[in-house]
């Protein structure tokens, strides 16, 4: 009955590790599981053991036991927990099939002339300090 929002959730929560949705996703998922009864220590064991496997990798073979894995804890949670679905649609809806807390994709454009500069961000945070006295 839940499969589909259990793997939609799964794949987006190991596609969130490399991102920065990653530490949202994890606060998310942990708030799932402990409003079930799951110890917290449980959750970001699990979490923790995520972020190893897939760190560094580009293996699809790990990426799919991932997966796995967290699809089939999700839909068991869904199970158990069928009020908790809202919330769990909620993180497949913010993080996306690519795993980022995105509101979608950044598309910009800049000319410069002369002595402009120009610093460009699609996310996150950014400082820049510019004409400096030599």
């Amino acid at each position: 009955m839940f499969a589909e929002v259990a793997a939609a959730a799964a794949t987006a929560l190991a596609g969130s590790v490399a991102t920065d949705g990653w530490k949202w996703a994890k606060a998310a998922v942990t708030s799932l599981f402990t409003k079930a009864g799951t110890p917290q220590t449980a959750v970001e064991s699990w979490l923790d053991a995520t972020e190893h496997d897939l760190s560094g990798t580009s293996d699809d073979a790990v990426l799919g036991r991932v997966e796995s894995r967290w699809s089939t804890r999700l839909e068991d949670l869904l199970d158990t927990h069928p009020e908790l679905q809202a919330e769990l649609t909620d993180l497949v809806e913010r993080l996306g099939p690519a795993g980022s807390t995105s509101q979608g994709a950044v598309v910009q454009q800049a000319t410069a002339h002369d002595q402009a500069q120009q610093a460009i961000q699609g996310h996150g945070t950014q400082s820049n300090t510019f004409n400096q006295p030599r």
